[in-house]
Formats: C-alpha cells, structure tokens, sequence
C-alpha cells in the first residue's frame, strides 16, 4: 500500500481570519477615535492631565488626517468605556448606576460631543459580539464578562448608556506614557517599523489585562 506523502509547508494554502472585514471597518472607526481624541486633548485644560491627554496636547499641531489613519491602524480600539471591567457592566446590565470612579480624572469629552462616536462604538461592538464574541474582545479590547454583558443589552439599553456615560469614554491605557509617546511618535514619523511595535505593544498590553484578572 503506497505511503502517503506529508504535506509540505508550502502546500499548505493561506488562511483568511475570519474577522479580517471587521479589523478593516475597525480601522476606519478607530482613526475617528484617535481624531477625537487628539481634538479633545487639545482644547481640555480642566485638571490634572494624564499620560495620553499630555502627550495628545503636546503633539497636537502635528495631529493631521494622516496621523489620524496611521493610529487607526492599531489593532485595538483607542478610546475605552471600562472595556475591561466586568463589574461596571454588570451594574448597567442591571439596571443599576454604576460607582463613580474617586479621585479620578476629570472628563475629556463634553457628552453631546461623546454620543455619537460613542453609540457607534458600542453598536459596532455589539453587532460583533453576537457573531464573533472572540473577535470583538481582541478588536475592542473587551474581557469577556463585559463580551457578555453586551450582547445581552437591548437597543434601549445601548442607548441609555450612550446618554448616561458618553462623558466617560477616555483614552485606552491613558496612563501609560510609554505607549502614548510611542504611538504618537509612530504616526507622526516616517518609520514603519515604529508602527509594527506600537501593534504589538497594544497586543502585548491587551495580553497583560488577561493575565491580570485570571490572577
């Protein structure tokens, strides 16, 4: 009986993600985030500034469409509605108003400013987390609980969460000086290697959340 041959590597056809269509129409979604976002940085003057708001600030003349495409390009979402936080999600999934934050910074984004981007945001999300729940908690950087929560909500109640807490959508990883300086260096430059290692921090610091709430 004759011995089948093994495949080699080469004959091994390229696999599609699945979820490649959503990561383009994220991209898309997230340069408007990030175009907001350095909008936002810009004329915020109130407090205290975090990491990403100084650094929005601070680079905000060179912030052009451009730059905006380019930081779209991040696998992750930039802009965060406590994405990783179950317990928040819970209280809205109950009806319940959630605790505010003590001593936290104060808001970025004026609510009626907010609502739009954000009710886009949260329906793209929900639309994803039906039909490809792993998808959606890499593209938007969401922890399972929250994956859950989401698909559970109704479009009323997507909407009250648009009304109610478009004020706190904030920067993602705001504290994080290191990431902000190099994404903004990255799309503001002309290294496209700078780019490939903002992707992989984003990965690296999506990875380090996981890691975090399995402890």
């Amino acid at each position: 009986m004759p011995r089948k041959k093994k495949k080699r590597l080469a004959d091994i056809p390229p696999q599609t993600w699945p979820a490649l269509p959503e990561l383009q129409a994220l991209r898309a979604l997230n340069s408007r985030c990030f175009a907001a976002l350095a909008q936002a940085a810009c004329a915020s003057g109130v407090g205290t500034p975090t990491a990403a708001v100084e650094l929005l600030h601070s680079f905000a003349g060179t912030l052009d469409a451009l730059a905006a495409e380019r930081a779209g390009r991040c696998p992750v979402l930039l802009v965060y509605l406590h994405f990783q936080e179950g317990d928040w999600w819970g209280r809205i999934a109950e009806h319940q108003t959630p605790a505010a934050r003590l001593n936290g910074p104060p808001p970025l984004f004026a609510a009626d400013a907010a609502a739009p981007l954000l009710r886009e945001i949260l329906m793209e999300a929900w639309s994803l987390s039906r039909r490809m729940p792993q998808a959606a908690r890499l593209l938007f950087g969401m922890s399972p609980t929250v994956v859950q929560v989401l698909t559970q909500l109704s479009m009323r109640e997507i909407e009250t969460v648009v009304h109610e807490h478009a004020c706190a959508l904030r920067p993602r990883w705001e504290d994080s000086r290191s990431f902000w300086a190099g994404l903004l260096r990255a799309v503001t430059g002309a290294d496209p290697e700078a780019l490939t290692d903002v992707h992989l921090h984003c990965l690296a610091l999506l990875g380090s959340e996981a890691i975090s709430r399995a402890a």
